[in-house]
């Protein structure tokens, strides 16, 4: 008797709980703000300017010890920085993709990976060209319920067209949301969501790095 109360008690909450599984109930949406301290001219040392930024991120999670994404980023350095006066209004936006593995524990999943794109640089409004470049990445997804998760992340990514100096250490947090008015669309109308959402942080990337070229 007892063990027929707690199948029925468990009925409801693994039928609530199947949704959540399907292949295509995986996607995570997420916001980012930025912050990234620039080493010397050869990518280490100590940081000579603060830069800050966002992000734009949509992330399929296959399984807890899996993940890729692709992104959009906007780093800024500050224009009130007298000591970098030369390259004060840099901008650098990067548009990729990332894969990586994660170790699922109770409360926290840390995760790393590769980052791999193209980034546009921009010093004073003069265009670097478009570089495609990798960065590592690393970070800890926190749980926060079954939908939400915050997250910190940092990654070494290059700040000017010469992918090996001028590294900039960047720490990002943010959040990763799998909503539940996602789930319950037809599978056609999640895609649509998926390739509007890319198509969303192609042009983020194409109308600020237009912006920072004037």
């Amino acid at each position: 008797m007892r063990a027929l109360v707690v199948l029925v008690w468990l009925v409801p909450a693994l039928a609530f709980a199947d949704a959540d599984n399907r292949p295509q109930d995986r996607f995570s949406f997420a916001l980012s703000v930025s912050n990234a301290t620039r080493g010397d001219v050869e990518g280490v040392g100590t940081p000579v300017d603060t830069i800050s930024g966002f992000g734009w991120e949509t992330s399929y999670w296959p399984n807890d010890y899996l993940g890729i994404a692709y992104d959009f980023e906007y780093l800024k350095i500050p224009t009130d920085d007298p000591g970098m006066a030369a390259i004060r209004q840099s901008t650098n936006t990067g548009l990729g993709a990332s894969a990586v593995v994660a170790i699922p524990l109770r409360y926290v999943q840390p995760y790393a990976g590769v980052w791999g794109g193209l980034r546009y640089n921009f010093v004073n409004g003069d265009s670097r060209g478009v570089n495609p470049t990798w960065a590592p990445r690393a970070g800890l997804n926190i749980y926060v319920n079954r939908n939400l998760r915050f997250f910190a992340q940092w990654e070494s990514v290059p700040l000017e067209s010469d992918a090996a100096s001028d590294l900039g250490n960047v720490v990002s947090v943010g959040a990763r949301w799998s909503p539940d008015v996602f789930h319950r669309q037809r599978a056609l109308t999640k895609f649509s969501a998926v390739w509007g959402f890319a198509v969303m942080s192609v042009g983020l990337w194409a109308a600020t790095s237009a912006l920072a070229g004037n």
